[in-house]
């Protein structure tokens, strides 16, 4: 069993998890806060940074209540056997691993004092250690069984758990996010920059389409997205209390960057800036169509998080109804990539290689949520799932925009270089495009094209193999004669 040393000791201030409150006990017992204890064996030579501060304030100090700090264990004959189960108060204090009486002076320092409204109430401060063989939630609940009105409480529960910045405040559940959402904020700002100069030689060239565009677009959301994030995780690293706005703001900003790369690859997988120079207005409607149910969807998971999210039963979003939906979206934006490179790939058989690595790679981006939360809610344990899943995402989210650069790289030697066709439209009067330097192709030593170059003439809907044609049957050829000569002449 845990050992919780009973200890007896005047309040200290101390930063941490900080969840404070008011409220009116009128249900005899009622759940406070949660916190994930990092693993930590507490010894007279070893100090201990997993403990908790508490200050309660006691109003309606006639009722003789005898109110209880009550703690329980992440297992399920503990914490999952008590809430939400209709059990009487006493039979859920039975179930506490360990109780606190609150006015009690041998667990809490109490003192009585009088407000300003010559109201009398009664306020109580103490520490407890948590000592423990490895991370750990624990469950905190406030009971007074044997009370016979409403008391009025004020609290304040302070949680530390490592002894630094980037540890200290945070639950065992989050260690190492604020790390990584750094690192991925500067990594990000680089392929921002990265996508300025990409988009100024492209622009030279001509060739800086609307697909790029949108992919810059996307990195720019991401990296706003970062910056809510990073804000949030080091606001909450320096006072203990995470400003939720910031976090809400930055997974808005996450779901439109997720629905605008996802966009670029539905584009993508129809053939649009890559063989087909337009997209019919049928794949128009249904990518718009499907970008925005995708968006609104992501954007009602979030705000139903934060209206109905019960942190008594649920340790993050991808454990409850909201974050399934999320997850389960990015299914049908798989079958539709997948089908369509697919189509596209067999009617353009010179890009049948680059639809095969751009399906084969960004398939792992698209299913990777859905496959990670599912691998996290069964096989991982509860105090590892958050962390896991955000830290894994966010390097998945820095390898798919660098491979979309790669991919988008302006040099003659890369062979993956998706356009070429000119952002202009291609007069009756221009050489064909296949014959003239147009695309990043390497060409041989007669200047002829290597890789796939298409001669796509005024348009690309058309068949590769027809296009040449098609060019040359849109020249007007005229016979010029001269009055009086022979064709010896």
């Amino acid at each position: 069993m845990v050992n919780i040393p009973l200890l007896s000791l005047l309040i200290v201030t101390a930063y941490g998890r900080i969840f404070s409150g008011h409220f009116s006990l009128n249900e005899n017992w009622k759940f406070l806060a949660r916190f994930c204890f990092e693993e930590g064996l507490h010894s007279p030579f070893r100090k201990s940074n997993q403990r908790l501060n508490y200050t309660i304030t006691i109003y309606n100090d006639d009722c003789n209540c005898e109110p209880k700090l009550l703690f329980y264990y992440d297992t399920p004959e503990q914490w999952y056997s008590v809430y939400k189960h209709d059990i009487s108060c006493e039979d859920k204090v039975d179930q506490a691993v360990h109780e606190i009486r609150i006015r009690n002076n041998y667990d809490s320092l109490c003192w009585e004092r009088v407000d300003a409204a010559n109201r009398t109430y009664t306020r109580c401060t103490g520490i407890r250690l948590f000592s423990q063989t490895r991370d750990r939630w624990w469950y905190i609940a406030v009971s007074d069984c044997g009370g016979t009105k409403s008391v009025r409480f004020n609290y304040s529960l302070t949680f530390t758990n490592g002894g630094n910045f980037l540890s200290h405040h945070f639950s065992a559940d989050e260690m190492g996010i604020t790390e990584c959402t750094l690192v991925s904020l500067v990594l990000t700002f680089c392929i921002v920059c990265i996508t300025i100069i990409y988009s100024k030689l492209l622009a030279l060239r001509r060739l800086n389409h609307e697909t790029f565009k949108t992919f810059q677009i996307s990195s720019v959301l991401y990296f706003i997205s970062l910056i809510f994030l990073s804000v949030y995780y080091c606001y909450y690293g320096t006072t203990g209390m995470p400003p939720r706005g910031y976090l809400v703001a930055s997974r808005i900003f996450e779901a439109l960057a997720t629905s605008t790369f996802l966009g670029i690859l539905l584009a993508f997988s129809t053939g649009y800036t890559i063989v087909r120079s337009t997209m019919s207005l049928t794949a128009f409607c249904v990518l718009l169509t499907f970008t925005g149910v995708f968006t609104l969807l992501q954007i009602c998971a979030i705000v139903w998080e934060e209206s109905v999210f019960d942190p008594g039963s649920v340790l993050y979003m991808y454990q409850s109804p909201p974050g399934y939906i999320s997850a389960v979206v990015y299914i049908p934006a798989w079958n539709y990539f997948v089908i369509n490179s697919i189509i596209t790939s067999f009617n353009f058989r010179r890009k049948a290689w680059f639809y095969l690595a751009l399906t084969g790679f960004y398939s792992v981006w698209v299913l990777s949520l859905p496959v990670m939360i599912v691998i996290a809610n069964t096989s991982l344990p509860d105090y590892s799932r958050q962390k896991t899943v955000i830290i894994s995402q966010q390097v998945i989210w820095l390898i798919s925009y660098v491979y979309m650069l790669i991919i988008f790289l302006p040099s003659q030697h890369n062979l993956m270089f998706p356009f070429h066709l000119r952002t202009t439209k291609v007069d009756f009067g221009e050489t064909p495009p296949a014959a003239q330097d147009n695309n990043y192709a390497i060409t041989d030593d007669k200047g002829n094209p290597i890789g796939d170059t298409y001669d796509f003439g005024s348009s690309c809907d058309e068949s590769p193999d027809r296009s040449g044609e098609m060019a040359e049957s849109r020249i007007n050829y005229k016979l010029f004669t001269v009055p009086g000569k022979t064709a010896t002449d």
